[in-house]
């Protein structure tokens, strides 16, 4: 079980490593929707490329790091090893 939270702890390190990018993505799509909300009757196409691949797949591992923090807190003896890697996080 140690492993688990050593390989979240490493995403969130390359997460951190990646944020400059990741930024620069979250700014992309909310242009994108500000166009679509000034523009409701123009159709739209979206590409995803690798880099907002990476972002998905960040997103996703960030959401299972979460439950697996709660699934920790609630199913463990002490609440202290998931309340501290969300501390860590």
């Amino acid at each position: 079980m140690n492993f688990i939270a050593l390989f979240f702890l490493c995403v969130r390190m390359f997460h951190f490593i990646h944020s400059r990018r990741i930024a620069y993505l979250l700014q992309r799509f909310s242009r994108i929707l500000d166009e679509r909300r000034a523009n409701p009757g123009r159709k739209q196409v979206i590409i995803i490329d690798g880099s907002a691949t990476t972002f998905i797949i960040y997103f996703l591992l960030d959401v299972f790091f979460l439950l697996y923090c709660i699934w920790l807190m609630l199913h463990d003896n002490t609440w202290t090893p998931g309340f501290l890697l969300l501390v860590i996080a």
